[in-house]
């Protein structure tokens, strides 16, 4: 080769060398590009004023669907404030709570979309219409949040009263379409002069549906059961109102619980549980098929049937995990639901569910683990916990006393003479009360200050026989040292016209008179205002 044709050759094979260079980073240019347009995240800001709690609890949704009880705690900085970017591939419902006190939260609801920003700023001090939120449809949201379709759909009584009273079927569905239509054009209006996206309307407005179908379909479910009830029950209803099972009927055709749109609403486990009723009761009854005795020996096991039978693909998935989480969140700890999780990670073991069911059905677990190490301690002494003799004393702090013959004690007078000349602080509960069992998280603290100021606790249980041995096993599991009472059904009664209230829980404080100085006496968790209380009574 020439000198000449050997520099050509090599300013040639430069330059292919250089165009390929040029065309590998060109693709990889196109690569990054394209994977960003698939992945943008969504930015979320969340500052909190003037609380004592450092934490948020955040429901993504997942895969476009929602459960508020598939949330993540975050802690929030020192300057109250939480921010990420969050992987949201479908559009999709978000729930912010902040749980301010025992007895306080406020919730923000977002519906968000990948690349969305979006700032959040809450104070416990303000209600929820003053809570500010800023960036991506931020008049929506702010509009969106104070509105009823974002409340419990089984409001109030009083709420209530304005359906239910109407004379007729189609009466009812006039005023339930009036005020759903009245929320509608509000976001009409924003979408017309370009406040929000057809993206968050188009979710708005399918969660109001769902909303509505969802307190409709509660009324009609109320109107029928009372059907069931007996004549001196103050629910009996005579006769089921004319029209209620067409419109029952329509209402599940018109919103269908097996679709997508139900799963990306904020009611879908309270519109697919609505579902089950009347599939697995109202339909099973009027066609004389319904097994009282299949409810009544496995209750989860005939729910979750139900659920199988009216539910489908990854409606299905989504109405079992939530009924599993939302039974355990209900403080149910029956060893059905362990079964019944076994199962659904049996048909679902990829399920996106399950690393939060998983760490509720330990607290089953952990629960019935405990209790067999009490039943085998007990089983050692006498066959029942209410047979074990107790030598009756105050002030063993870390003791359970059952009061003697407990079960023939028929007056609150007669409960509370073995305490005369003590304060005592009354604690009426049930194993079947979850804000009962909340409270008890508190009994540390508690326990502490009766010891230092010589004050007894005496808890009164008005749980029935069949539940005798839950309450053994959640006096043991609870550590609920103390005295204790499971009342029978004249002291339930003699409680109910003395203090011309009952509802649980419910708390007293008894001077050392024996009289009943507090009838609504401050909850363990509100700690300070307690003692305060209880302080006043010692002197």
């Amino acid at each position: 080769m020439s000198y000449y044709n050997k520099l050509l050759y090599e300013k040639l094979t430069n330059r292919m060398k250089n165009f390929f260079l040029f065309l590998i980073l060109i693709i990889v240019l196109l690569f990054i590009n394209t994977i960003n347009s698939f992945t943008q995240f969504t930015y979320l800001k969340c500052k909190v004023h003037n609380s004592e709690n450092h934490s948020i609890s955040i429901s993504c949704p997942i895969d476009g669907a929602f459960f508020y009880g598939f949330s993540q705690k975050v802690k929030l900085d020192s300057m109250g404030e939480f921010q990420n970017y969050l992987d949201i591939a479908k559009p999709g419902l978000l729930l912010i709570n902040h749980q301010y006190s025992p007895y306080g939260s406020i919730a923000v609801r977002l519906f968000l979309n990948s690349g969305d920003s979006i700032s959040v700023i809450i104070d416990p001090k303000d209600d929820i219409s003053q809570t500010r939120i800023y960036g991506s449809n931020s008049k929506g949201h702010q509009l969106y949040n104070t509105l009823i379709s974002t409340k419990d759909p089984k409001p109030n009584h009083s709420f209530c009263a304005q359906f239910t009273d109407s004379l007729s079927a189609k009466d009812i569905e006039k005023k339930i379409q009036l005020l759903k239509k009245g929320e509608i054009i509000k976001f009409d209006n924003l979408l017309e002069q370009g406040e929000i996206d057809s993206v968050f309307y188009k979710a708005v407005i399918n969660d109001i549906n769902f909303y509505y179908a969802t307190f409709l379909s509660n009324i009609i479910k109320s109107d029928y059961f009372g059907t069931r009830f007996p004549a001196d029950h103050k629910l009996y209803n005579k006769e089921f109102t004319t029209g209620y099972d067409r419109l029952w009927d329509e209402l599940f055709n018109n919103y269908p619980p097996n679709s997508k749109n139900a799963m990306q609403t904020n009611w879908f486990y309270e519109y697919a549980w609505e579902y089950m009723w009347y599939n697995g009761f109202y339909l099973l009854q009027t066609q004389n098929r319904y097994n009282v005795d299949s409810l009544n020996n496995d209750f989860h096991g005939y729910m979750i049937n139900s659920y199988k039978s009216c539910m489908t693909g990854k409606n299905l998935e989504l109405s079992w995990a939530s009924y599993i989480h939302n039974m355990i969140a209900s403080f149910r700890t029956e060893k059905e639901l362990i079964k019944y999780f076994d199962n659904f990670k049996n048909q679902y073991p990829n399920s996106p569910y399950l690393k939060f069911l998983e760490p509720e059905i330990e607290k089953v677990i952990s629960f019935h683990n405990i209790s067999k190490e009490i039943n085998q301690q007990e089983a050692s002494e006498l066959s029942t916990f209410e047979e074990i003799p107790v030598q009756y004393s105050f002030n063993k702090s870390n003791k359970v006393n059952i009061l003697p013959k407990h079960r023939e004690i028929n007056s609150l007078d007669d409960a509370l003479k073995p305490f005369r000349g003590k304060v005592v602080y009354v604690d009426i509960w049930a194993t079947w009360c979850p804000p009962c069992l909340i409270e008890f998280n508190y009994n540390k603290e508690l326990k502490k200050f009766l010891n230092e100021n010589n004050i007894e606790m005496l808890y009164i249980s008005i749980d029935d026989d069949k539940y005798q041995k839950k309450w053994r096993d959640f006096i043991r599991v609870y550590n609920l040292s103390g005295h204790h009472i499971r009342a029978n059904d004249q002291l339930e009664n003699d409680i109910k016209i003395k203090t011309k209230y009952f509802g649980i829980p419910w708390y007293l404080i008894v001077d050392k008179y024996g009289n009943i100085v507090e009838y609504f006496a401050r909850r363990p968790g509100e700690k300070e205002k307690l003692y305060e209380q209880l302080l006043r009574h010692i002197e």
